[in-house]
């Protein structure tokens, strides 16, 4: 439960109005509106003394009050005695730092409206030792917030657009790992041809590094305007290896049956592997680390490659999970739960997954869902590589999807 709703339940259990409860702390009714509604701004940070007090006149357990408020002791500020609401940071700005994994459905359509409809992103905040939350505030918002007819058009939009994406990651340190959908490489086979490159008036690449770094220097994260209908121009610099020579597959496509990465026909993958390096590219200058060919935690932030049809899989989900997603979400909590993981989910963000969906009926939001499990076993350290028989030299160039690590059957059964 979340601590501004667990405060408002103990102080009405107690009989108490926030006026009552103020004066009892000592502070103004508005700051305890403020913490239960969560919003507390610079300045308001409660000391771990004033939950401890908090505790004594709600007649609450400190211990579990301090676990539903999930602020990390590091966070909070000692204040001395008198149990003021101040200090260097807010309390909002601590429960902006609490750890974050998520889970994005990717594409990259021309038109900024079109992304803003394909990218989906669903985050979960870690409140404790293998406990999640899917709350419907944070970035999670978006997915739930009500049409406004007269209103801009990203408002109506339940995703985001390459460059607001990127600059919402950009910054944000609380995120420690999230998953994408798109190939995060290109075959070893690709970036060791001359004439690949060739094509576009470059030497041979050889690493992903030196690929990766010229698609982000010739591919700007701009519109040509801010309406819907805004193109993002600079992707045709790319398109003389839109041919079918270069549908060529990793070791990891091949042993998860996925796309080529530069495969522009039916579903354009390739669209999504020229933009996605380059995002990718950007937020590793932002304290991230693109994960290749390790399924561990290695950093402090982790971005790494998944595949939503994979993980459905490795969950134990049998049959199409996007002609069932909702059979398909269940599933993934109860693989979660067998796994040691408390997963809470707000019920709108999870009618959201099971129903969201764009052209060609594609369930983009049980995807990022997917995404979304695979961060949190990987975050947990339940997570392995689809590397196929790939040597590791291959496999740091490469790259490798990361799935949910494999269990027996019997483990996936949901503990009673």
């Amino acid at each position: 439960m979340r601590f501004g709703k667990r405060i408002r339940e103990l102080r009405e259990r107690q009989g108490l109005t926030q006026q009552k409860l103020a004066e009892r702390l000592g502070v103004s009714p508005l700051s305890i509106s403020k913490m239960e509604n969560e919003r507390l701004k610079i300045g308001d940070c409660p000391s771990e003394k004033f939950v401890r007090r908090l505790a004594e006149v709600l007649d609450a357990d400190f211990t579990e009050l301090f676990t539903n408020s999930a602020l990390p002791p590091e966070m909070l500020s000692d204040l001395g005695d008198n149990h003021r609401l101040a200090g260097p940071t807010s309390l909002e700005a601590c429960l902006a730092f609490r750890p974050r994994v998520a889970g994005c459905d990717f594409g990259v359509p021309r038109k900024a409206g079109d992304q803003a409809k394909k990218i989906i992103l669903i985050e979960a905040v870690r409140v404790g030792d293998r406990r999640y939350i899917i709350e419907p505030t944070g970035r999670n918002g978006r997915l739930i917030r009500p049409f406004v007819k007269s209103g801009p058009w990203k408002h109506n939009r339940r995703g985001w657009t390459l460059p607001d994406l990127c600059q919402s990651l950009s910054n944000d340190h609380s995120v420690k790992a999230c998953s994408f959908d798109f190939p995060f490489s290109i075959p070893q086979s690709l970036l060791s041809d001359a004439g690949f490159a060739q094509c576009l008036n470059q030497a041979t690449f050889h690493t992903r590094h030196r690929w990766t770094e010229f698609i982000t220097e010739h591919l700007s994260f701009r519109f040509d305007n801010n309406k819907a209908n805004a193109a993002m121009k600079d992707l045709v610099r790319f398109d003389k290896w839109r041919d079918k020579h270069y549908w060529q597959k990793r070791s990891t496509d091949t042993a998860t049956q996925g796309s080529p990465p530069l495969k522009h026909k039916f579903q354009n993958v390739f669209a999504m592997t020229i933009a996605g390096a380059s995002l990718l590219y950007r937020l590793s200058s932002c304290q991230y680390t693109t994960v290749l060919d390790n399924a561990q935690v290695v950093a402090e932030q982790s971005l790494f490659e998944t595949y939503p049809r994979e993980i459905a899989n490795r969950i134990g989900f049998s049959g199409s999970y996007k002609n069932s997603p909702q059979a398909c979400l269940k599933q993934a909590v109860s693989f979660l739960k067998s796994q040691g993981i408390s997963l809470e989910f707000d019920e709108e963000v999870k009618h959201f997954c099971e129903t969201y969906r764009t052209a060609g009926n594609d369930p983009d939001g049980a995807d990022a869902f997917l995404c979304l499990v695979a961060s949190i076993c990987f975050y947990e350290g339940l997570a392995e590589l689809c590397g196929g028989d790939a040597e590791p030299a291959t496999l740091h160039e490469e790259g490798a999807i990361i799935v949910p690590a494999r269990v027996s059957q019997s483990a996936q059964k949901t503990p009673a």
